[in-house]
């Protein structure tokens, strides 16, 4: 995990965003920072509870059983995770960073999928016959994808759960982008481009960045906690437009 620790000088608590597989490596925020890094994760927080709420105000409006399965995917994905990344250090076991973000993602990815294709117990036909080339270079992509994450992060993590939990994350969340990539240049749609990028922030990039800036080893401890604070609090921005442009 990615934890912050202030300078002895510096008497604030100072909280952190882990994302999942980073278990043993500690970074050092400089005191001038700390208050833009607290800034930025509130408001990671902030449009976490707004999407959340925004969801269940058009569900409740709306009541469509398609979007459901949307609005339920987009708070596992957006929401959930939030408690467990965004802790001041010490207060939330270690086990439970690692361990629940991805369960959380896991399951909101599957309800995006359900949203995007229909439930596959009750239409897997109509699915099958569906899939296309493009389909399937977005699915190798994606495998590619977590493949080459696991191999990265194996290079300092040995616990193959946790290795396993971030390739099924990634390969998932690679998916979810790629087909609403698709969808949204297909269709123009706003809300697919949006949910596209906030899958990609919030579930593809924290696992292979954060083991690329580790592997690397040279990277600034402020630069490495600010480039997964700004991806967090963007990733969450794109969710929330998503909603709100549905």
């Amino acid at each position: 995990m990615i934890h912050d620790r202030t300078p002895p000088a510096a008497d604030a608590a100072v909280a952190t965003l882990a994302p999942p597989v980073q278990a043993d490596t500690t970074v050092t925020v400089q005191e001038p920072l700390v208050g833009v890094f607290l800034a930025t994760l509130v408001l990671s927080v902030v449009l976490g509870a707004a999407t959340a709420t925004l969801a269940v105000v058009r569900y409740r409006r709306r009541g469509d059983p398609s979007l459901r399965a949307f609005v339920v995917g987009l708070v596992l994905v957006a929401v959930a995770p939030l408690p467990f990344r965004v802790v001041v250090v010490g207060t939330v076991p270690a086990l439970a960073r690692e361990v629940a973000p991805p369960l959380f993602q896991t399951a909101g990815l599957l309800a995006l999928l359900v949203a995007m294709y229909g439930d596959p117990r009750t239409e897997g036909r109509r699915v099958r016959e569906a899939v296309t080339g493009r389909d399937a270079v977005v699915v190798a992509v994606a495998l590619a994808a977590a493949v080459a994450t696991v191999a990265l992060a194996a290079r300092y993590e040995s616990n193959a759960a946790a290795l396993a939990a971030a390739g099924v994350v990634v390969a998932l969340s690679t998916t979810v982008a790629g087909q609403a990539a698709r969808a949204a240049y297909r269709y123009r749609s706003r809300s697919m481009a949006t949910l596209s990028l906030g899958v990609l922030l919030l579930a593809t990039l924290p696992t292979p960045v954060g083991a690329t800036m580790l592997v690397v080893g040279s990277v600034d401890g402020a630069l490495a906690v600010g480039v997964a604070n700004g991806a967090v609090l963007l990733g969450e921005a794109a969710m929330f437009a998503t909603l709100a442009s549905r």
